[in-house]
């Protein structure tokens, strides 16, 4: 797993796909859109009647270490606070009941505020296994964006997973793309591309 960066030479939509398929299952996916980053994000979480939140985090600076403030709030009113560092380009992802206990069977939102405008926050919720269902409920980033990259917060492949993207040219003339791949350690990753090699993925669209 990691997190996926694209630059164009115009404007572009990204959107991304996760599949999960599992023997004997139809499968489940879910889609998630292509963000800018910023430096203060919300997202929802909920963690009732058996559901389950997951949320994703990447680091956009090639070269400053990052201290993500993340600011709990319950529908009860409930606050608590926690932090993650992240290095240059990593990228962690956590199924939130796991990692934070305190917000177990309940719901509310994620506050994720840091020092400079390059974090990039999504997230999943995965509905009892009865279901099998997966939602992106999606992240509010009233903040002002760095540059005009857009960030994929969790890419994943094996297990049962695929991610696929779609990506849209919104400009009036040819854009160029570039898809560049970290893995959560701020490496570039061989992230595995269909007919195509590792890690690399370019185009033009009209």
């Amino acid at each position: 797993q990691g997190w996926a960066e694209v630059t164009s030479t115009g404007r572009i939509g990204v959107t991304e796909t996760f599949a999960l398929h599992s023997s004997g299952t139809r499968g489940s996916q879910a889609s998630i859109i292509g963000t800018q980053s910023g430096n203060n994000i919300f997202v929802p979480f909920d963690n009732t009647q058996g559901n389950t939140s997951a949320v994703a985090i990447a680091n956009s600076n090639a070269s400053q270490t990052l201290t993500v403030s993340l600011t709990f709030l319950t529908d009860a009113g409930v606050q608590s606070a926690a932090s993650i560092v992240l290095p240059p380009k990593a990228h962690s992802a956590f199924v939130v009941p796991t990692a934070y206990p305190a917000v177990a069977n309940s719901r509310g939102s994620i506050r994720f505020t840091a020092s400079s405008p390059d974090i990039a926050v999504t997230d999943l919720e995965f509905a009892p296994a009865a279901i099998g269902a997966i939602t992106s409920l999606g992240a509010v980033n009233p903040s002002v964006v760095s540059g005009s990259a857009v960030r994929i917060p969790q890419i994943l492949d094996g297990a049962g997973w695929t991610t696929g993207f779609s990506i849209v040219n919104a400009d009036q003339v040819p854009v160029n793309f570039t898809f560049q791949f970290w893995d959560d350690g701020g490496h570039a990753l061989a992230f595995p591309i269909l007919n195509g090699t590792p890690g690399v993925l370019t185009g033009t669209l009209n």
